[in-house]
């Protein structure tokens, strides 16, 4: 089954079991346009879009066309103007809108230049979704930048074509990820410069070759200007503020648990899984929201700074509530944010070493039934 607009078509066996159809097709549509007049692009022939209900079936497409499958559940082709995509409910208007732009660009580079894949990604990744509020990406920076033991590639590096583009180290012991750093560098060109201007010397192999040779150090020291990055605590002892605590975990954790039998894990797949002690925390500075939550109520306790844990029993998340005038909670992305009591939500007294994932989710629910009765 088929729905169209004038610019967009979409094509899927699911077109019953997607409600929102015409919403989604509406966005890009809405979307199109938009990137069509930031990319300086008049006229594109109509876009085809293919969804499909799975990996297999996908795979099997692409089998059957002769294309390379990549790692990715996504892909384009640029003479065809085709885009293909397996279906996800939470991610479909983010990963159209991404590949909407990827084949702009190429309308963009395909007759000027090699493309630059940080200045697509990049553009991709900053143009498909709602910007960052400063402080949003100030935190952002922190964690996926500035945070210890990472490693800024060259330009060069970001530019190489590759299976799994940006990833540098091995995910298990050192991450770093060349997606992040060519948002970084768009948003700090949008930043900079401006939208506008962004649309225009992208048309242009100079001005895009010169802004390259300079691009990463101007990042760096612009925002270590911005936000005062020399002036973060290198030590919890020096944390004296909720702010400072933000900056120091967001440089200086990284997400992540070690199992019990001492193997780092960077997935969600919480097998192996044990809550770490503070001493535990502080040695390795790698933790879930759990060793995040359990470091912060430490920490505010020792300034005497009120504070609650609450647990998201749908997500399985922890976060410090912060008593300031009204409860605030403690977002390692956003900062602090309004606090709103859910039935999802439940306080706790504190999270005890040593439990396993299971354990901890029949803890937290001891909490839950007390409070319902």
């Amino acid at each position: 089954m088929i729905v169209n607009t004038k610019n967009i078509s979409i094509e899927t066996r699911l077109l019953k079991e997607i409600d929102n159809i015409d919403e989604i097709i509406s966005n890009l549509d809405s979307s199109l346009c938009e990137y069509l007049k930031f990319f300086k692009v008049e006229k594109i022939p109509k876009i085809d879009i293919k969804l499909y209900k799975s990996t297999e079936e996908y795979e099997e497409e692409m089998y059957q066309m002769g294309k390379e499958i990549d790692e990715v559940q996504d892909t384009f082709d640029p003479i065809t103007k085709n885009i293909y995509y397996v279906y996800d409910k939470n991610k479909i208007i983010l990963e159209l809108r991404k590949q909407i732009i990827h084949l702009l660009f190429y309308e963009v580079y395909k007759d000027k230049y090699e493309r630059k894949i940080w200045l697509d990604e990049g553009l991709a990744a900053n143009l498909s979704t709602k910007k960052m509020t400063d402080q949003e990406f100030k935190n952002w920076y922190l964690s996926k930048i500035v945070s210890k033991d990472k490693v800024i590639p060259e330009i060069e590096y970001l530019n190489k074509p590759g299976k799994r583009f940006g990833c540098f180290l091995d995910e298990e012991n050192n991450t770093y990820n060349g997606y992040d750093m060519s948002y970084a560098i768009v948003r700090y060109l949008l930043d900079v410069y401006g939208k506008n201007h962004l649309s225009n010397f992208i048309q242009d192999k100079d001005q895009i070759e010169e802004i390259e040779k300079k691009v990463i150090p101007s990042i760096i020291k612009y925002y270590e200007k911005l936000f005062k990055i020399k002036e973060i605590k290198q030590t919890p002892q020096e944390i004296k503020t909720v702010e400072q605590l933000i900056d120091y975990v967001n440089i200086n954790f990284k997400y992540g648990f070690y199992n019990m039998d001492g193997v780092l894990k960077t997935t969600k797949d919480k097998k192996g899984y044990y809550v770490n002690s503070i001493e535990e925390i502080l040695s390795s500075h790698v933790g879930t929201s759990f060793e995040r939550a359990i470091f912060a109520k430490t920490i505010l306790n020792n300034l005497n700074i009120e504070n609650k844990t609450v647990i998201d029993t749908e997500k399985w998340v922890a976060y410090p509530l912060v008593k300031q005038l009204d409860w605030k909670q403690l977002n390692w992305k956003s900062g602090l944010i309004d606090y709103e009591e859910k039935d999802n939500l439940v306080e706790i007294d504190e999270i005890p070493y040593g439990l396993t994932f299971e354990e901890l989710k029949e803890y937290v629910k001891t909490f839950k039934d007390s409070k319902q009765k």
